[in-house]
Parts: structure tokens; C-alpha cells; sequence
């Protein structure tokens, strides 16, 4: 089987020939080893999925550059920003932005984002997707990732800015935020004409391992409405709707399942609380992309061990509407042969 017949076919329910797979890749060995030399980094990267046994992602890895400084130069093309005035430090193989033009509301108000024209966007998404589905053709899937309107205004000022934003100019963080919800609004429109898979994935990343970063009032305010929005195009398309957040969302999933009606939830983070086999049985019908702890297990853990934790997770929570992988990524401090027996116990797993 196909990994896009398994994908379509876990979202479903349905029976599959092994379990399906989603990751994100960050790891430098792994990529080196299974990428190859030829191609573009799209063709590369598909390579590295299709050799190790990754059946979906919803990102491409840029082994040099950090999520966050490809971030920069996304909001430089777009969004009008000056990259001269904006920084990026990287320690431990964790990002975050160090400089920017900005320091509080007043001078924030000089250095807001310029939203860019759908014809803008168009003109340089298009060809992208079209490029994804030439090279994954129906044996690997790449998910439409879309934008949190929320992640990307706090990562855009700053969390400790966006915080303050909030109780003392909220209609200007409601600005910044509507601009990036339009923003993502667009990129869904123009993935359901030229989709790359069977589903999108917003990434709104709102929760950490002690709860969620605002409070679950406004959330349904100001966050759930706005997926809505975003997500409206897909929906009405029938295709289905993910969203990833790390950290702890047991006080809201009751939302997200009910109220943003999403299908499926990433990475299911362990180690913050999230328990695959008790979400299984309180949301039956939601698709589960993740589950596999990044943070002690896989590092840690023989392959061995790997494959008896990956298999006693799939007896419990699956095998259908699963997707296995970790709940983060795959970084450097994962050995090889763990993520391979991740992989290979998922797709080597048949039901009785």
C-alpha cells in the first residue's frame, strides 16, 4: 500500500496495511544519510521520507537554516521586513528571534507587517505546490501547513509583548493577529485549488507542559473563531482539518473537538500530559498524528525498546486513525536506528 492510500485511509478509519507515519525531520545525520546530494532540497527531502519510512509531513527541512530564520524570510518577501534589523540566535538546537526593530508598543506601531496581495501570494505558493505534488507524487504526502494567526503575531512582537498587547492595546494585537489570519486564510484557499494531500494542518503552537499559554476564555474568543475562518475553505471541500500545538491541551480539546470541529490533533506531547489511550477513549473518532515521547524514549531508549513501546501504542490507541512519529520532531539527540524502528514497527504492525 501506497503511503497516500494509508494516509486517506487512516484519516477515515479505515483498515490500512501497516500504520501510518508523519515526523518532522531535524536531524542532520539522518538527512545526510538517506537525502542524497542530488536534487533540490524538495526532492531531497522526500528522498530522506521515503527511504526511512516517513509516509506524511506538512514541512520541508532546511538542514541550514532554523525554522526560525527561515521564518525571517518568509515575513522579508511578504510582509515587508527589513532582515538588517532583525536577528536570530540558535543554541542547542533551539531557535528564537534575538533583535528586532521594536521594543515596545509605540515603536511596534512603526514596524507593523504589510499584508502582502493574494496575487502576491499566488504568484510564488502556486508553483510551490505544484513542484510538491510532482515530486511526492502518491507515495508520500506533504499536509497543507497553515500559519497560526496567534503563534505568528507573538512570534512577530515577541510573547512577552503579545502578553502585554493583550490587557493594554488589544485592538492593535487583534490588528496584527487579523492580518496574519488573512494571511493564512489565503494560503488555504489557494492549497484546496492545488492540494498536495487529503488534509491541512494548522500549526498553532498555544500550550506548554504545565497548560495553555492564555486562558481558555479567550481562546474562545479570540482563537477558535479565527480557525474557523482560516480552516472554512478546506472544510467546505471536504478535506480534512489537523491542527499541531504542542504542550498541554486537555482543557481545551473539549473545544477543539466540538467547537473548532477539527479531525485530528499533533504531536500528542507525552510528556505534558497528553495521554494517547485516554484521548482515544474520550474522542473516538479523532486521528491522532504523534505520540511517540522525543524527549526520553527515543533519545534514550534501545531500538528494542523502541519497538515494543511503538507496538503496545498501536494495540492501544489504533491501528486506524493513527499516525505514528514523535511528539516534537526527530533531533539530533535521537540515535538513527531508533527513528528507523519507529518506522518500520509502524508499517511492519498488521491488525489480527
Amino acid at each position: 500500500m501506497k503511503a497516500a492510500e494509508r494516509f486517506a485511509r487512516t484519516l477515515n478509519f479505515q483498515e490500512t496495511e501497516g500504520v501510518c507515519t508523519f515526523d518532522i525531520m531535524n536531524h542532520p545525520d539522518i538527512f545526510k544519510r538517506f537525502a542524497g546530494a542530488e536534487g533540490d532540497l524538495l526532492e531531497r527531502n522526500a528522498r530522506m521520507c521515503r527511504t526511512v519510512g516517513i509516509d506524511s509531513i506538512r514541512t520541508i527541512w532546511n538542514p541550514d537554516a532554523s525554522w526560525t530564520q527561515l521564518g525571517l524570510e518568509d515575513w522579508a518577501r511578504n510582509m515587508g521586513i527589513k532582515l538588517a534589523e532583525w536577528a536570530v540566535e540558535d543554541t542547542g538546537g533551539a531557535s528564537w528571534i534575538s533583535k528586532r526593530p521594536f521594543h515596545d508598543i509605540e515603536t511596534l506601531r512603526r514596524h507593523l507587517p504589510r499584508m502582502p496581495t493574494r496575487a502576491e501570494i499566488e504568484q510564488w505558493y502556486v508553483p510551490y505546490l505544484k513542484h510538491v505534488r510532482e515530486v511526492f507524487g502518491d507515495d508520500l504526502v506533504f499536509i497543507g501547513e497553515l500559519p497560526g494567526p496567534v503563534t505568528w503575531a507573538y512570534c512577530y512582537m515577541g510573547l512577552e509583548l503579545f502578553s502585554l498587547g493583550i490587557g493594554v492595546e488589544p485592538e492593535l494585537m487583534a490588528q496584527v493577529v487579523d492580518l496574519f489570519t488573512e494571511w493564512s486564510r489565503i494560503l488555504c484557499e489557494l492549497w484546496v485549488k492545488h492540494p498536495t494531500g487529503p488534509a491541512v494542518m494548522i500549526c498553532e503552537d498555544m500550550a506548554y507542559k504545565g497548560g495553555t499559554l492564555f486562558s481558555p476564555k479567550w481562546m474562545r474568543t479570540n482563537i477558535w473563531p479565527r480557525h474557523g475562518y482560516v480552516l472554512e475553505p478546506a472544510k467546505q471541500a471536504g478535506f480534512k482539518c489537523l491542527l499541531h500545538s504542542d504542550g498541554d491541551l486537555n482543557s481545551v480539546l473539549d473545544d477543539l473537538v466540538n467547537v473548532v470541529q477539527l479531525d485530528g490533533l499533533n504531536p500528542i506531547e507525552t510528556a505534558a500530559g497528553m495521554d494517547p489511550v485516554a484521548i482515544r477513549q474520550r474522542y473516538p473518532r479523532l486521528v491522532m498524528l504523534g505520540c511517540v515521547d522525543t524527549s526520553q524514549l527515543l533519545p534514550f531508549s534501545s531500538a528494542t525498546e523502541i519497538e515494543a513501546a511503538v507496538t503496545d501504542l498501536i494495540q492501544k490507541v489504533g491501528p486506524r486513525g493513527l499516525c505514528i512519529g514523535s511528539t516534537n520532531e526527530v533531533h539530533v539527540a535521537v540515535p538513527v536506528e531508533n527513528a528507523l524502528a519507529m518506522y518500520r514497527t509502524a508499517h511492519t504492525f498488521r491488525e489480527a
